[in-house]
């Protein structure tokens, strides 16, 4: 039998779609079939499961697989294998569970193709599968892009969006992972994206996704715990349990603005980690008598059902106000508002177009002698320092260029460098030194505590 042939006879065959996939989902699961006692279905499913192999066979032998058979294949959860090249463990389970949605939508604009192939909505996590190919001219892969008809980096969409990408033949997969960033999550719902450039590509590619996911189970907490000497509380409003997934919504309450108060570890009773430093989801912000609320939503492993409470390890990061000095004298203390931190100046020397400040910095922590965090100290000091005009409250230098008197006794000089126009009305007696603290205070972990699980 030529090959023609072959090809009319394999075009005529009906591929019952559905039947396969399942038939073969179940198969890579369990890694063999059990015997059963077959229904018409089920012998249906064998036939299918033959007729695949035999294209297999003959595909091997170089024929020409028919499309319908291809379109089937395709389809076939191996589409896990995308999200495991993306280290993407909820993709993967999400697959296995025929909860990922097949988009197939296509666009070509100025020579570039993009294709989005598959979506996830899982608790409080959209992933988007992609492939885009075309005349890129580079190797890094860029896109100009927004969500829900929103502009710019107001896009809320934007926070927390993370992308992966890999090289894939001509072209290049990619992976956007975005969290939720409404107050309520809707099961489904449709999501405008428009991409306006790809590589200052410019074009308009716009797309509009069917988001979906299974109804969700929600327990309400409703549970308040207090930290009276770091004025702050926290209350756990709920736990979203979704299909592969969850989420924890909580709110915390600070008597200071810009705190920052989370959770960066969730363990259940039977040990199980729920998440290890996972981002938070910021939902809304309020201020009221008892200090500034804000609501957070959290993502964590999916719950074990026989769980039966969640011990939660909180911290505060604290932030402050920077501090001011008027540089009238030559030494000085500036004192943090909040922390024992504080910059003493030994000595502040003019030099044609510099300003050189001597300077003690009392009160860090040992972390900071570390050889990784004392780079990170050294770095955060060069862009903590400002000099400002004191007639117009205008910065006259942001950055200074930081050296090493004294390691162990943390002394340091910042050398500031004037701009021309800035060097002939200069005056130390006119100038202010800002410091900043914030960047050098240690982040503070909380006394851990449970919740119990309602039945």
């Amino acid at each position: 039998m030529d090959k023609e042939k072959v090809r009319r006879y394999i075009d005529q065959i009906d591929v019952p779609k559905e039947d396969v996939l399942n038939a073969i989902t179940k198969g890579i699961k369990k890694g063999r079939y059990t015997k059963k006692r077959y229904s018409k279905q089920k012998k249906i499913l064998v036939c299918c499961m033959t007729t695949v192999l035999m294209f297999g066979i003959i595909f091997l032998m170089g024929w020409v697989i028919n499309p319908k058979v291809n379109q089937v294949l395709a389809k076939v959860p191996f589409i896990g294998e995308i999200y495991e090249k993306f280290d993407d463990e909820l993709g993967v389970k999400l697959a296995e569970k025929n909860l990922v949605t097949e988009l197939n939508q296509d666009i070509t604009k100025n020579g570039v193709t993009v294709e989005l192939n598959d979506v996830y909505f899982d608790g409080n996590i959209v992933s988007i599968i992609g492939q885009v190919n075309g005349d890129l001219k580079t190797e890094e892969i860029s896109f100009d892009v927004n969500f829900e008809n929103n502009k710019g980096d107001n896009d809320p969409w934007l926070n927390g969006k993370s992308m992966d990408i890999e090289q894939s033949g001509d072209g290049y997969d990619f992976q956007w992972r975005l969290e939720y960033p409404h107050k309520v999550i809707k099961e489904s719902f449709t999501l405008p994206i428009t991409i306006h450039a790809i590589n200052n590509i410019k074009g308009s590619w716009n797309f509009n996704i069917p988001i979906t996911q299974e109804v969700n189970q929600v327990l309400a907490i409703n549970q308040l715990k207090e930290f009276p000497n770091d004025q702050i509380k926290i209350n756990i409003h709920e736990i979203n349990q979704a299909q592969a997934s969850s989420t924890i919504v909580f709110e915390t309450v600070s008597a200071y603005k810009d705190d920052h108060i989370d959770f960066y570890k969730a363990i259940d009773n039977k040990g199980n980690e729920l998440f290890n430093y996972e981002n938070s989801t910021r939902i809304s912000s309020s201020k009221s008598g008892d200090g500034y609320h804000l609501t957070l939503r959290k993502n964590m492993e999916s719950i074990d059902k026989g769980a039966e409470s969640i011990t939660l390890y909180p911290y505060m990061e604290i932030t402050e106000l920077p501090v001011q000095k008027l540089l009238n004298v030559s030494t000085f203390e500036m004192k943090s508002k909040r922390t024992a931190l504080s910059i003493k100046v030994k000595n502040i020397i003019k030099e044609e177009n510099k300003v050189i400040i001597d300077f003690q910095f009392q009160g860090l922590s040992k972390k900071w002698r570390e050889d990784h965090h004392f780079n990170i100290l050294l770095n955060n000091l060069s862009y903590s320092f400002k000099l400002i005009d004191n007639d117009i409250s205008n910065s006259l230098v942001s950055r200074s260029k930081v050296k090493i008197l004294d390691k162990d006794t943390n002394d340091f000089q910042s050398i500031f460098v004037l701009e021309n126009n800035q060097v002939e009305n200069f005056s130390l007696q006119k100038t202010i030194l800002e410091f900043d603290f914030t960047g050098f205070i240690d982040i503070k972990t909380l006394e851990p505590f449970t919740l119990y699980l309602p039945n």
